[in-house]
């Protein structure tokens, strides 16, 4: 059986089955951390970079929308991460230097302000 094969196997049954969903991504957790960090140009800590989150959510979606017609899954998963993150950081760009209401200064940025 053909490595491709068995990932098309597996991609159908994830996208039946949660638990397959999920184990899936478990599997090829090294890959979407890896094409993060490619991305980066440095490796993601986990639970501290939103870009892995990120990259997870876009690999979660390609696997979903994923059909053996539109050829090689791990290029079309690379593809939707790298979309994905393009389109957070074109979005982060826009708000940069933007202020949130809810953020809190502390003291000395306040004097600094006045």
């Amino acid at each position: 059986m053909k490595k491709e094969h068995k990932i098309v196997e597996q991609i159908y049954a994830a996208q039946k089955n949660v638990l397959f969903a999920d184990d899936f991504i478990r599997q090829y957790l090294p890959f979407i951390k890896s094409e993060t960090a490619s991305f980066l140009n440095h490796v993601s800590l986990e639970g501290l970079d939103d870009e892995l989150g990120i990259a997870m959510l876009a690999f979660y979606e390609a696997m979903m929308d994923y059909r053996k017609e539109k050829g090689n899954f791990i290029s079309f998963a690379t593809t939707s991460i790298r979309n994905r993150l393009i389109d957070y950081y074109r979005k982060e760009k826009k708000h940069k230097g933007i202020v949130s209401l809810d953020h809190s200064i502390d003291e000395k940025q306040s004097s600094q302000c006045l």
